[in-house]
């Protein structure tokens, strides 16, 4: 979007927060702030729902500070997010599975021929996410990905509208990936199930409709949810996602090609150290999150330390230590 959109739109989420408009000279300079902001975001390749997620994750609710480095960093995550599938280290077999689904889904001719989605599950940060950000980039597909608070209604009633705005959003942009992530709480059981309530059935049935309207509309829209527990989930809306695909924790070689894709950036291999072995045994409940966080827990310990960075570790004994020192505290290491 050009940055002129970009600056109006975050001047409306400012403005519908704040109790009054503030002072000619708090407009003033919200308005200089937020030009500056919003050309960045638009020379910088975001769509406008990227610029959203930004303002999302930089500005508090009801808040009237605006922070630009605040802003340059949500920018910059979500560079990092743009993901391809040569980046998603997942089995190869369940891998071809997920994108063999959606490229036929996309080949097509008649939606109606042809599944709507399917259904992930397993362990949280098991990659889940990763998979389906990769999908939408390398399948030229809009991509969604609403909260529940983007699909739950303020008052009962209202959230039947929302699902099906969000619905709306996605056929007019087709081919569209739907990503539903922790569809548990979103989709809880019905009929009393845990975490049922009038807000939850109104959006179960109207999504339930919306799915099965795809199959007489012309498009083009692919729904995938993610869960780490698919029993929760109501059993109409699983009969409608077709298949579950399971996404396991990551065997040996899948860690050590994770650790090596997160240490790249700073010089480090852990596939050709000594150690590598004791390690890939010793993170055997490791998830790819865990991972990430065990990096970021290396790098504040290296801070106090003569190493200082992460690239400037060896393939000795004392680098081995500080490896294992860091799964010990932070209780990853397998004893």
């Amino acid at each position: 979007p050009p940055a002129a959109e970009v600056k109006y739109m975050y001047l409306r989420k400012f403005l519908a927060g704040m109790p009054s408009q503030g002072s000619h000279d708090f407009q003033l300079t919200l308005f200089r702030e937020l030009e500056e902001i919003s050309y960045a975001i638009s020379s910088g390749g975001k769509t406008l729902r990227d610029a959203i997620h930004v303002f999302e994750e930089t500005v508090a609710e009801g808040s009237t500070e605006i922070h630009k480095e605040g802003f340059e960093k949500a920018a910059e995550k979500i560079i990092e997010e743009k993901i391809l599938l040569a980046d998603v280290i997942l089995a190869p077999e369940t891998k071809e599975v997920i994108v063999r689904a959606v490229d036929t889904f996309l080949s097509e001719d008649s939606v109606s021929e042809s599944r709507k989605g399917f259904l992930l599950k397993g362990p949280s940060g098991t990659g889940k996410t990763q998979i389906v950000r990769a999908l939408a980039t390398e399948k030229n597909c809009y991509f969604m990905a609403p909260t529940l608070s983007e699909l739950k209604g303020k008052y009962v009633g209202w959230t039947s509208a929302k699902v099906r705005g969000i619905f709306e959003e996605a056929r007019a942009n087709a081919p569209t990936i739907l990503f539903i992530d922790e569809a548990d709480t979103v989709f809880p059981v019905r009929d009393g199930g845990a975490g049922s309530d009038s807000f939850s059935l109104d959006m179960v049935n109207q999504f339930l409709q919306e799915i099965d309207g795809m199959k007489t509309g012309g498009a083009k829209v692919f729904t995938i949810a993610a869960t780490n527990r698919p029993a929760m989930i109501d059993g109409a809306v699983k009969s409608r996602l077709s298949q579950e695909i399971e996404i396991g924790l990551p065997d040996g070689p899948a860690r050590i090609a994770i650790f090596d894709s997160k240490l790249r950036k700073y010089g480090f291999r852990l596939s050709d150290k000594s150690y590598r072995a004791e390690i890939e045994k010793k993170s055997e409940q490791m998830s790819g999150r865990d991972i990430e966080n065990f990096i970021k827990k290396l790098k504040e310990k290296l801070a106090g330390l003569d190493y200082k960075e992460i690239g400037n570790l060896k393939d000795d004994e004392e680098s081995r230590n500080i490896f294992l020192q860091v799964l010990q505290d932070n209780e990853l290491l397998l004893v």
